[in-house]
């Protein structure tokens, strides 16, 4: 039944976000997979295209904000030396932003060393700003246990960090 309605399904993603194809395959993708999950609540609606498109429409809505999430994460870590930042309203001295540089590449390596399960939480919750129920609804697992992860992963993030520090590896 779902395939029946997949063709304007396509074209109502496709007007909202662009025409790229293989991002609207892939958010097409997605849509059918919740689709797939929720099966129980759209099998006994006699005409389920109206509950497809919200489906649709919410997953749009989650795409886009992702998107602007992350270009603003890209634009406040991006490391161009010509470009000045801005503490409050005074301008950051060059040899400041040196030492954010370095930082951030202390911290980048030190996520390398991480297990992927420590990187993924951490940057759900760090950099895309989620709260514990949008990780929840990612992850499927319990608030308790989400705690319990962001815990282990900020420990282990910061004995990196210290490990970096004491063989003042720079790379």
């Amino acid at each position: 039944m779902f395939l029946q309605h997949l063709d304007w399904l396509r074209t109502v993603v496709r007007a909202r976000i662009g025409t790229d194809a293989a991002t609207v395959d892939d958010l097409l993708g997605e849509i059918s997979l919740e689709v797939l999950r929720l099966e129980d609540k759209w099998k006994h609606i006699p005409a389920p295209g109206p509950w497809f498109y919200r489906v649709a429409i919410r997953k749009v809505a989650l795409f886009r904000r992702n998107q602007h999430r992350e270009k603003q994460v890209m634009d406040r870590v991006r490391l161009d030396p010509l470009v000045h930042r801005h503490r409050g309203s005074e301008t950051v001295e060059p040899f400041q932003r040196l030492l954010w540089n370095e930082d951030l590449v202390a911290v980048r390596n030190a996520l390398s060393k991480l297990n992927g399960k420590d990187v993924e939480i951490l940057m759900l919750k760090y950099v895309h700003n989620f709260g514990y129920d949008e990780i929840r609804a990612r992850l499927g697992i319990d608030t308790n246990k989400i705690i319990y992860r962001l815990r282990t992963a900020r420990n282990r993030l910061r004995a990196a960090l210290n490990a970096q520090d004491l063989s003042g590896e720079k790379q």
